[in-house]
C-alpha cells in the first residue's frame, strides 16, 4: 500500500487527527505550502513507509525465529525430561545402593535399593542432619572411616557388612568418590556380593572335593601297587620256608616296598604342609651353588643352565634337604618342558625382595603369609610353557600332564613351602616358557654351628616295665616285641583311658611309656598329662604319623623324652628308646 498525503482547505487539529486516523502519513493545507514543503513532505512519507515495511518484515522474521526457538526449547525440554525420567528410573531401580551425601553428614539423594537394604524411611533419612545416627552401630564406625578416607583421597574402596531390614547379614563392595567440581559431596555405590561369595565358596568346596577325589585315586593306585608287592613277597616267603636265600630276597622286597610307601606318605604330609622339617640357618645362594654338579647331571646335555646368584648375605631358616627336593623338582620339570631334542636354557636366580600384601595375593601361599622381607629362588625355562587351565591345576594333588600315577611333586612342593611359611609365584605362557619364583622368609638370626648328633650309643639293656599305648593292635604288638628285645617287660593299652588304668596299677615298675598321639576316647596329649601327674619323672616317648614338629608342638616344655615317627624301622625305634635313657637332667 502506497503512502497517503491529504490535501485540505481546512487545516485544524481535528482534521489532522482524523486524517492520520484514516491512514494518512501527513497532510497539507491548500494555499499554505510551497514546492519545497511538498517535496519534503513526500520524502518523509516515502521514508516512513519504507521504515514501516522494514519494521514489519523484521517483526515477521523475529516472530518466526521466536517460534522456531520456542519449538527447539520445547523439544529440548521434552528430551531433558525423558532423560531425567530415564535416569531417575535407572537410579531408583538399579540393583545397587546409590546415595549422595556431604561432609556434614547430610544425605541429599538415596535410591530405592538403599532404602530396601537399610530399612530406613526416605523422608526420615533426607531430613536427618546426621544420617550416621540412623545407621546400626555395627556399621556406623566403618561407614565414617570410609567417608573420611573418601574426602581425603577423593575415592575409597571397601568391603563392608550390612544388616538388611530383616537383620540378615549382607556383604557389600562399596565405592565412594567425591563429586567432580565439589569438595564437600560424595557419591556412594554399594554392590551386594553376598550371593557371589556364597557361589565362590561352593565352587572352591567343589574344587576341593574334586582335588580330594584325585588325591584318593592317586594314593589308591600307588598303594595298591606297593601292597601287591608286599603281599606277593610275603606269600612267596611263606611257601619257601626251606629256602633261606629266597626268603631273604622276598623280605628285602617287602622292606623296599614298605620304604616306598613310607616315602609316599611323607610326600602327602608335605602336600598337607605337615612334613618333617629340621630347619637350620643357611644362605640360599650358597646352598644353590653347592647343588650345581647335581643339577648338571640331572638334565639333558642339550639344555644350558645359567646361574645368577645374589651375593647379599641374607639368610633363611629352612630344612636343607626339603629345599633341595623343591629345587631339583622344579629343575627337572623345567628340563622336561624343554625336551631332549632341541637346545634350551634354564636360568636359576636368587635374590632378596620385600613382598607386600598385593604381591603375596598373586602367589600361591597360606592365608597367614605376611608381608615382609623374603629371599627367593627363581627357575625360568624357555620350554613349552603352560596355558591358564594347566596353571590353575598345577598344584592339585596327582594332577599331571604326564602318564598316570605321577603328579604329587608340585603339590608336595607347595606343602613344603607352606611349611616354611613361604609362597610360590608362577608366570607361564603356552609356547613361551615358565618362570617359578619360590619365596622364603628372610631371617636375621645368627648362623649356628652344627652340633654332631650322630654319636653312636653303646649297646645296653633296659629294665623294668614298658607301657605301650596304641589303638592299632599291629603297631602295639610290634612295639612290644621291640621293647622286649631291649630288656623291658612290655604291657599294652589300646587307648588313653586303658593306659591310665594300667599305669595306676603298675606305676612303681613302669620306667618308660611309648605313647600314640591320635587315639579314641582319650588322645595322647590328655593321657600324657594324666600320666605325668601320677609320676612326674617317668619317661614318655611320643609316636605318631605326623612329623615331629607337628606332633610335639603341644608338648613343648613339658618334658617329653623323645619322638619316633611312624612308620619306623626297628633300628630307629631302638635308637630313640636308648636316646631317651641317655638324656641327663630332668625330663
Amino acid at each position: 500500500q502506497s503512502p497517503m498525503i491529504i490535501f485540505t482547505a481546512r487545516g485544524n487539529h481535528h482534521v489532522d487527527l482524523e486524517a492520520m486516523d484514516k491512514g494518512a502519513v501527513d497532510y497539507l493545507t491548500k494555499g499554505e505550502f510551497n514546492e519545497a514543503l511538498l517535496e519534503r513532505t513526500i520524502r518523509y512519507a516515502m521514508d516512513r513507509k519504507r521504515a514501516e515495511l522494514a519494521l514489519a518484515a523484521a517483526n515477521a522474521s523475529l516472530e518466526k525465529t521466536i517460534g522456531e526457538r520456542t519449538a527447539d526449547l520445547n523439544h529440548a525440554k521434552a528430551t531433558l525430561e525423558r532423560r531425567q525420567n530415564t535416569l531417575h528410573t535407572l537410579l531408583h531401580n538399579a540393583p545397587v545402593a546409590i546415595w549422595m551425601a556431604d561432609n556434614t553428614r547430610k544425605m541429599h539423594f538415596i535410591n530405592q535399593t538403599f532404602l530396601d537394604i537399610q530399612g530406613i524411611d526416605k523422608r526420615q533419612i533426607l531430613a536427618a542432619d546426621d544420617y550416621y545416627s540412623l545407621l546400626p552401630n555395627n556399621i556406623r564406625e566403618q561407614w565414617q572411616a570410609s567417608d573420611d578416607e573418601c574426602f581425603q583421597r577423593g575415592i575409597c574402596n571397601s568391603r563392608e557388612k550390612w544388616f538388611d531390614a530383616d537383620g540378615a547379614i549382607h556383604t557389600f563392595d562399596i565405592v565412594k568418590a567425591k563429586v567432580m567440581g565439589e569438595t564437600d559431596r560424595l557419591v556412594g555405590i554399594g554392590i551386594d556380593v553376598t550371593r557371589q561369595l556364597e557361589l565362590q565358596a561352593q565352587m572352591e568346596h567343589a574344587q576341593r572335593l574334586e582335588s580330594l577325589g584325585v588325591l584318593a585315586g592317586g594314593i589308591a593306585h600307588d598303594f595298591n601297587n606297593l601292597l601287591a608287592i608286599i603281599m606277593a613277597n610275603s606269600g612267596l616267603a611263606q611257601r619257601k620256608l626251606d629256602q633261606p636265600d629266597f626268603i631273604n630276597q622276598s623280605l628285602n622286597n617287602v622292606t623296599d616296598a614298605s620304604q616306598r610307601a613310607a616315602d609316599l606318605c611323607k610326600q602327602m604330609m608335605a602336600y598337607a604342609g605337615k612334613g618333617d622339617y629340621e630347619p637350620g640357618i643357611m644362605l640360599l645362594s650358597d646352598m644353590v651353588a653347592s647343588m650345581s654338579d647335581l643339577m648338571r647331571i640331572s638334565i639333558p646335555r642339550n639344555i644350558s643352565v645359567q646361574h645368577h646368584l645374589s651375593e647379599l648375605p641374607f639368610e633363611i631358616m629352612a630344612d636343607e634337604s626339603q629345599l633341595q627336593q623343591v629345587i631339583m623338582n622344579l629343575l627337572i620339570n623345567a628340563a622336561e618342558a624343554i625336551g631332549e631334542h632341541s637346545p634350551g636354557l634354564i636360568q636359576i636366580k636368587t635374590g632378596h625382595m620385600r613382598a607386600d600384601r598385593d604381591y603375596l595375593q598373586a602367589t600361591v601361599s597360606d592365608s597367614g603369609t605376611e608381608a615382609g622381607e623374603y629371599c627367593y629362588i627363581e627357575i625360568t625355562d624357555n620350554g613349552c610353557g603352560m596355558d591358564a587351565d594347566i596353571c590353575n591345576h598345577l598344584f592339585d594333588p596327582f594332577f599331571t600332564t604326564k602318564f598316570a600315577g605321577r603328579g604329587l611333586g608340585m603339590s608336595a612342593i607347595l606343602g613344603i613351602i607352606r611349611g616354611h611359611r613361604g609362597a610360590i609365584k608362577v608366570d607361564s605362557e603356552a609356547g613361551v616358557g615358565t618362570s617359578i619364583r619360590v619365596l622364603l622368609p628372610a631371617t636375621n638370626v645368627a648362623r649356628q654351628q652344627a652340633v654332631e648328633t650322630n654319636q653312636p650309643i653303646p649297646t645296653w639293656q633296659g629294665h623294668g616295665m614298658a607301657l605301650v599305648v596304641d589303638d592299632e593292635p599291629g603297631m602295639c604288638e610290634m612295639a612290644s616285641v621291640l621293647m622286649q628285645g631291649l630288656g623291658f617287660e612290655p604291657i599294652a593299652a589300646e587307648d588313653g583311658l586303658a593306659a591310665i588304668e594300667a599305669f595306676r596299677k603298675h606305676q612303681a615298675d613302669i620306667s618308660i611309656v611309648v605313647l600314640d598321639l591320635s587315639m579314641p576316647r582319650m588322645d595322647g596329649e590328655a593321657c600324657f598329662r594324666e600320666i605325668r601327674a601320677i609320676k612326674p619323672d617317668v619317661k614318655v616317648v611320643l609316636s605318631s604319623g605326623y612329623s615331629e614338629s607337628e606332633a610335639t608342638t603341644r608338648f613343648s616344655g613339658k618334658g617329653l623324652s623323645g619322638f619316633v615317627q611312624k612308620p619306623y624301622s626297628p633300628e630307629t625305634f631302638e635308637h630313640t628308646i636308648q636316646a631317651a635313657f641317655s638324656k641327663t637332667g630332668k625330663n
